[in-house]
């Protein structure tokens, strides 16, 4: 018998954007439905299909599945909809009732979960009912807060802007007052992300817009303030520095006095306290202790009405203990910021903030303080490396069983030593999970970082040492507040792998301790062997001490002692191909991605004149790097290429974006605006000879992640990945290169991914 199929044709069937969401909708409910059968059939989650042990790679998340496997599901379920379609059925979107009103309350009060973390919140934006939101659009604010307090400000500002289209016409919000307020606010907060984002001139446009259709107030020039003040921290110059503090204090002292007027406390106190720092900083201390005093008695004002059972502000608490400062009663500041921390909870963020300002008002005072730095510096940050636990069959000691207990009160003895409040460390059995347990212990805040995927670090990095250590890892994971992956799983890679993560683990760590301003310890559980293989303990100590020294436990002696910066030999070079292979791992190199929005607008002549002009342009660009460069390769308006040094990415990166903006591109026929957007990645990846090209080119998982964070990138600007950005504070590239811009969900559902704003 021969079976021939015979589908309805659905070629011709066109869905639109809801019935493309609808799709999503139903693939995902696909797979689960597929899934949920599998598991009440016994089949569990495995590497690989085993159909006697019942296991399955796909019995994982919908989210987790390869793109492929997603696609399955996606023609599934799109040809029931073209089906349903093509047979003369409609489909009408659901009509908002009771049950959308209680979606939105649940997920208000998803957002507002004290434990709710960037990923957690990146999700529910990512799979967020567009028409529950439209019918509660107090979600987008909610949510958009929420990444601003994350410092998530390019998810904040995407989240605003999408509110902004749904509440979008002021004029028309005039019968609507509670409308209008949202529309505002939204407004406002958008213009408090692209603060965070560096993306001062744009911030300032939008509030002065703003400002021209609603007047202002002490919140909209507080913001305006701001955008002078952080963008003064970046000027190389004193005299423009101090221009951009008066523009400052202009503006906050503006706001303070609309603020008193129309008795807004809370915009007051704010605009004023900053008015009088910047005032003190551009050295008028008389006007600097004039509005401190109003600032201080409009606080303890506000204090004094405030019903007991209120909770009193941090913010209020600590503009107290500011205002004392600048008024040169140090006892009396000691007293406030002592109350602002012990109610401030675990906001690292604050805390840096905070004693950032307090820093900066002694430094332009000649008051003495010596409590600041105990009371107010944020916990110190620690990198951690170490041997794994001996096996019974091992010939040469390195962390013997018997150590273990006394290796782990060392560990403790050091993390209580250095005020250790956030530790970043792999989780291999022995010596990484003791120190990450201990820091569990103490309330810290742990960063697990793995080389390659779960499954494959416990087979490689855990399940040898026993049982007990797969669970121990486990519960490590389980209590950690982050989990970085940092590659793929390859049998030929994995050491390259280790090494790349020991770059990761370093520079990271020196990002996080640059941000909350507080201290860098490297900490390592090492007998002092420096041989040892690419990516090993002694290969992650000999490159650390690069940049700074390490505390060192013998887990052999149990001694401890402190290891000075030292510049010693950490060439380990990964095995080189043999002559009949092509194909070849680097454990980390640096790559670029370029193009040009609005490129795929360009008339039929122009895109003639752009190769003409544009392209001929970047070639010269081009050639002042010709040695640095790996590989080049364009298409069209795009432009990829790779390096093997990290500071010609990003000069090169820099002098594209400059050197293309500056020019008037009008004289050659094009749009006036016609500049790249850039994105900056760093990671593992392997070259091969291309069969077609006849040239060397580059693939692997950092070179699709590089290509997914370019079309995500603003207009006239160079974003760089956190592994870019921490393999350049490894380096010693100055922290104020790079501003933290947030988390970016990346297209084609390829994750989430840091970026930084490149000064």
């Amino acid at each position: 018998m021969t079976y021939c199929p015979v589908p309805i044709d659905t070629t011709a069937v066109a869905l639109d954007d809801m019935e493309q969401r609808l799709v999503e909708k139903l693939a995902r409910n696909t797979h689960d439905v597929w899934a949920q059968q599998r598991l009440n059939d016994g089949w569990r989650y495995g590497v690989e299909r085993d159909d006697l042990a019942k296991t399955h790679p796909c019995l994982v998340a919908y989210d987790q599945l390869p793109e492929q496997e997603k696609e399955y599901d996606r023609r599934v379920s799109g040809e029931v909809v073209k089906t349903l379609l093509k047979m003369g059925y409609s489909l009408q979107p659901p009509v908002a009732d009771e049950g959308d009103s209680e979606v939105a309350e649940l997920l208000l009060s998803q957002m507002d979960r004290p434990d709710a973390g960037s990923l957690t919140l990146l999700r529910l934006w990512q799979h967020h009912d567009e028409q529950t939101w439209r019918c509660r659009p107090q979600l987008y604010l909610t949510l958009g807060s929420q990444f601003l307090k994350l410092g998530e400000a390019l998810s904040a500002c995407d989240v605003f802007s999408t509110g902004l289209e749904v509440v979008n016409d002021l004029a028309s919000l005039s019968d609507d007052p509670s409308q209008r307020q949202l529309h505002i606010r939204l407004r406002q907060q958008r213009a408090l992300a692209l603060i965070q984002s560096g993306a001062y001139p744009q911030a300032r446009r939008e509030l002065q817009a703003l400002a021209s259709q609603v007047g202002e107030d002490g919140e909209i020039c507080g913001l305006l303030g701001r955008t002078w003040k952080d963008a003064a921290a970046l000027q190389s110059t004193p005299e423009v520095r101090n221009r951009h503090w008066t523009q400052a204090f202009d503006c906050y002292a503006h706001g303070f006095e609309l603020a008193l007027k129309r008795g807004a406390a809370a915009q007051a106190y704010y605009t004023g306290i900053n008015a009088a720092t910047l005032a003190l900083w551009c050295g008028d201390q008389s006007a600097s202790h004039r509005l401190a005093e109003q600032v201080r008695t409009l606080c303890l004002q506000h204090l004094h009405i405030a019903d007991s059972s209120q909770r009193v502000s941090f913010w209020l608490l600590s503009t107290l203990g500011e205002a004392e400062l600048l008024l040169g009663d140090g006892d009396a500041a000691q007293q406030w910021y002592q109350q602002a921390v012990d109610c401030m909870g675990a906001d690292l963020r604050s805390q840096a903030s905070m004693y950032d300002q307090a820093r900066q008002i002694v430094r332009h005072s000649t008051l003495d303080v010596p409590w600041l730095e105990e009371l107010l510096a944020p916990s110190s940050v620690a990198v951690f490396c170490g041997h794994r636990l001996d096996l019974p069959q091992q010939r040469k000691a390195r962390f013997p069983l018997e150590s273990e207990l006394v290796v782990r009160q060392r560990i403790a003895d050091l993390l209580d030593e250095l005020q250790v409040g956030i530790g970043y460390a792999s989780a291999a059995s022995g010596a990484d999970l003791l120190f990450l347990e201990e820091m569990l212990r103490r309330g810290g805040n742990v960063i697990v970082v793995l080389p390659f995927e779960v499954e494959h670090f416990i087979r490689t990095s855990v399940e040898e040492a026993g049982a007990d250590w797969c669970r121990r890892f486990e519960a490590v994971l389980a209590r950690a507040d982050e989990v970085r992956i940092l590659g793929r799983y390859d049998v030929h890679a994995a050491n390259g792998l280790y090494d790349f993560t020991n770059h990761y683990l370093l520079g990271a760590a020196q990002v996080h301790s640059c941000t909350i301003r507080t201290e860098l310890h490297a900490l390592t559980v090492w007998n002092g062997d420096e041989s040892g293989d690419l990516g090993g303990t002694a290969s992650a100590v000999a490159l650390w001490r690069q940049t700074q020294p390490l505390w060192q436990i013998d887990p052999v002696t149990a001694d401890c002692r402190r290891l000075d910066q030292c510049r010693v030999s950490v060439d380990r070079p990964l095995p080189s191909p043999g002559p009949e292979e092509t194909i070849q791992h680097h454990s980390h190199l640096y790559m670029l991605f370029a193009d040009v929005k609005g490129y795929s607008r360009l008339s039929e002549a122009q895109t003639a004149l752009f190769s003409q002009y544009f392209l001929a342009h970047i070639s010269r660009i081009l050639a002042r790097f010709d040695d640095g460069i790996l590989t080049r390769r364009t298409q069209g308006d795009s432009l990829f290429l790779m390096f093997d040094r990290l500071e010609t990415a990003l000069e090169l990166a820099r002098t594209l974006r400059d050197e293309t903006a500056d020019v008037d591109w009008t004289c050659y026929q094009l749009p006036a605006d016609l500049s790249y957007r850039i994105a900056l990645d760093a990671g593992p990846c392997f070259s091969y000879q291309d069969p077609i090209s006849h040239h060397k080119d580059y693939c692997g998982h950092y070179v699709v992640r590089a290509a997914r964070l370019e079309p995500v990138t603003p207009a006239g600007h160079v974003f760089a990945s956190e592994t870019f950005v921490a393999l350049a504070r490894m380096k010693g590239i100055a922290a104020t290169v790079f501003q933290y811009a947030g988390q970016i969900t990346l297209p084609k559902d390829y994750g989430f991914v840091q970026a930084f704003h490149v000064e």
